[in-house]
């Protein structure tokens, strides 16, 4: 009785906490959410792909970014150095899905609202957030 007390106490006390091999997956997946919304952004530019296709890119690349966000979100911090780190990660992910959500808005009104060239900015700004959030942890992220 005693010692499954223990592995219930053990098993509860197993949520992942937040550290640089945790938090390197969903950053990955963040980022390249950001590569691909930035290479689709390029190529409709350039007039190497359609309008269609990269708002269909950022579509799906919106619910790769929350995707990560609920990911990091769930991270459970057991020190304040935990909690500041996935903080982070999860503001610099949550900007990047945001942004990317403002691209795919932008993108749906035919780039009137903003011009693809500005939204193409906005990404990579986000998309250094994420690098700088992977540097402060010290995950290496692609």
């Amino acid at each position: 009785m005693a010692l499954s007390s223990a592995i219930v106490a053990a098993l509860g006390g197993c949520g992942a906490a937040p550290s640089a091999e945790s938090l390197k997956q969903p950053l990955t997946t963040a980022s390249s959410a950001a590569h691909s919304t930035a290479l689709a952004l390029t190529l409709m530019i350039d007039g190497r792909t359609t309008h269609a296709a990269a708002e269909t890119v950022v579509g799906d690349m919106v619910r790769e970014a929350e995707s990560a966000l609920k990911d990091v979100r769930a991270l459970e911090a057991r020190t304040p150095e935990q909690a500041g780190q996935r903080d982070a990660a999860a503001s610099a992910v949550d900007r990047l899905a945001g942004t990317l959500a403002h691209v795919r808005d932008g993108l749906a009104h035919d780039g009137t609202a903003s011009p693809p060239a500005g939204l193409l900015a906005e990404v990579r700004a986000a998309e250094a957030g994420i690098q700088d959030a992977a540097g402060g942890v010290g995950a290496d992220v692609p």
